[in-house]
């Protein structure tokens, strides 16, 4: 039982992984649900609940500051509230239609163009719009840096 239990968690955290790269998969959750089922499954003999509390919070912390960091990064790079807001539906609708380019492209359009009438300035707009941009890849570091510890975590706890 704990073979199948370490693969079938095994498994959906590599899938997890794949997805921070790959839009379309919530690739923090299905790590956790990894994590989650080979400590149900084991009875949190090796993955223990305070383990689990540990890969929880990392991952509740990753996918917060994945929604908004690039509205954050908007705002400090001078775009308006508006232009926040712009980067968030952007993104999102961006990674409906083109994926993971789509969703860099969608924050900086988002942001630009919903700042744009606002600031009413092209330079200012294209300010908000590089924000929400660098505010994406710092959500992608963070996806990557969380990852890499839900996967220590599971590996060191499982194995051991």
């Amino acid at each position: 039982m704990n073979e199948i239990a370490f693969l079938l968690g095994l498994i959906l955290i590599l899938v997890g992984f794949v997805g921070i790269i790959i839009p379309f998969i919530p690739g923090i959750p299905i790590m956790w649900l990894g994590a989650l089922a080979y400590g149900a499954m084991t009875g949190f003999r090796e993955l223990t609940w305070p383990w689990m509390l540990i890969i929880t919070l990392i991952a509740l912390v990753s996918i917060t500051l994945d929604f908004i960091l690039s509205a954050i990064m908007a705002r400090k790079f001078g775009g308006s509230r508006l232009a926040s807001f712009g980067s968030l539906l952007g993104g999102i609708l961006g990674t409906l239609y083109l994926g993971a380019f789509g969703a860099l492209l969608g924050a900086f359009g988002g942001a630009a163009l919903t700042d744009l009438p606002v600031s009413r300035s092209i330079r200012k707009a294209l300010r908000s719009g590089t924000g929400a941009v660098v505010g994406f890849v710092l959500a992608l570091i963070v996806d990557l840096t969380s990852g890499i510890a839900i996967l220590a975590i599971y590996l060191l706890t499982a194995i051991s």
